[in-house]
């Protein structure tokens, strides 16, 4: 994905939210996770990727993108709500959890998101999806 992203002209950094750490097991990749959401290091991490690909003279601020899938996406929808003072160019979204409701937050969104959930996804169900639908409006 970040190939056909790259070839659209969207800048594209791979970011590590597992300080070079690799699961080899679904256990392993889930405390991975819980360790990244509870100390907020890996959308610091993200925050500080965008500042730096922003300052360099080549890039072209404007296509600044955000990509995930599960908890990259949920970290990808939190990097696009605190974008504040780096706004992106898109958004892309793979079933991303959490998955943020408040109309309030999700307004401060201003460029276009991709939001890819499946119908049958136990981890986020389709009335949370439409929620957080309905809250985009």
């Amino acid at each position: 994905m970040a190939n056909l992203l790259a070839k659209q002209g969207y800048l594209v950094l791979a970011a590590d939210l597992f300080s070079g750490k690799i699961a080899v097991d679904p256990n392993e990749a889930g405390k991975l996770v819980q360790s990244a959401r509870s100390n907020q290091e890996a959308l610091a991490n993200l925050k500080a990727a965008v500042k730096y690909v922003s300052s360099l003279p080549f890039i072209d601020k404007s296509r600044i993108a955000s990509l995930g899938w599960c908890f990259g996406g949920g970290q990808t929808l939190q990097l696009a709500l605190d974008s504040d003072n780096q706004p992106l160019a898109a958004t892309f979204l793979y079933y991303g959890t959490p998955l943020v409701t408040d109309k309030t937050s999700v307004s401060k969104v201003k460029w276009p998101v991709l939001r890819i959930f499946g119908d049958q996804d136990q981890a986020i169900p389709v009335d949370k999806v439409k929620k957080f639908e309905a809250s985009t409006r």
